[in-house]
């Protein structure tokens, strides 16, 4: 009897979590759009919101959210960060040149910026602090957590996988709320950009995905979101 209270429990907490987390999420991007449609938007609207959704919530179940950074791990973390973007920027360059000449539109870039200094800095400190705190801070760190309590309902669970087997099933389970969190990256870039183009921000929202699993961080994601933002307006406006 106490193994199904457990379950039925774990079930509700799940399902009452993934509500929250889907509230929260609409509540965001309608707050947004409707700060832009009013006309009283700014540069430090947008950030700011995003901000208060990712942070609030914990605050208000007087949790903490994950941290930006571990000092006994920031230089693996740093270490993870240049490697994967050396792995990606130069295949997200000649991804560019080829949509460009298939003739296909490029997701949304910004005008030329008139002070690159001031921009390259808007883009770590506000918009991928602001994007990552949300997105893989809030939605992503619960999306996990929701997964996490669902596998262990799972009658399978708790059986041993050895070796490479176990390393296998560590990252199918941490797959869907990637995906999840991808997509729904994806989907708000889309609806506040107004641009279909901007669906594909799912890849390097599953590279970022990926970051805060591996490091349980934000500083990876944070790093990688503001190169890859400079990278990719630096290529789309050359």
């Amino acid at each position: 009897m106490h193994c199904f209270a457990q379950h039925d429990n774990g079930r509700r907490w799940g399902w009452a979590k993934g509500r929250e987390v889907a509230a929260v999420y609409l509540a965001t991007v309608l707050a947004i759009l409707g700060i832009r449609w009013s006309g009283l938007t700014a540069w430090w609207t947008t950030p700011a919101i995003l901000i208060a959704a990712g942070i609030v919530p914990f605050l208000a179940r007087r949790q903490s959210p994950p941290a930006i950074l571990r000092v006994e791990t920031i230089c693996r973390d740093l270490g993870l960060t240049v490697c994967t973007s050396l792995a990606i920027l130069p295949l997200t360059y000649l991804a560019i040149g080829l949509l460009t000449r298939l003739g296909i539109a490029m997701p949304f870039a910004q005008a030329r910026p008139s002070n690159y200094a001031v921009w390259v800095l808007y883009q770590f400190l506000y918009t991928a602090v602001a994007e990552e705190v949300f997105f893989r801070g809030y939605l992503l760190s619960n999306a996990l957590k929701v997964f996490k309590t669902a596998k262990s309902q799972h009658p399978t669970a708790n059986i041993g996988l050895p070796g490479r087997n176990q390393h296998s099933a560590f990252c199918i389970q941490h797959l869907p709320p990637i995906v999840l969190s991808a997509a729904c990256f994806a989907l708000a870039h889309a609806v506040l950009q107004g641009q279909a183009a901007g669906l594909l921000t799912f890849l390097p929202g599953l590279v970022l995905g990926w970051l805060f699993v591996r490091t349980r961080t934000l500083v990876s994601p944070i790093l990688f979101h503001g190169l890859a933002n400079v990278f990719w307006q630096l290529a789309i406006s050359r």
